[in-house]
């Protein structure tokens, strides 16, 4: 699951898991949640998976 968001005052980690825990079950909710400042790109501007695996 990848959220994106934009403006002076983005959302905390804390926020974004009582966000999941409100809007999502249980077993949809990802395990693990990662704050990244910028999403590595390849050369086609698509996101870089195998870059974000190795984070």
């Amino acid at each position: 699951m990848v959220n994106s968001s934009a403006g002076d005052d983005p959302p905390g980690l804390e926020e974004l898991r009582a966000w999941v825990r409100a809007e999502l079950p249980a077993y949809a909710a990802p395990r693990q949640l990662e704050l990244v400042e910028e999403l590595p790109l390849l050369p086609s501007g698509k996101p870089d998976l195998e870059r974000l695996r190795r984070r």
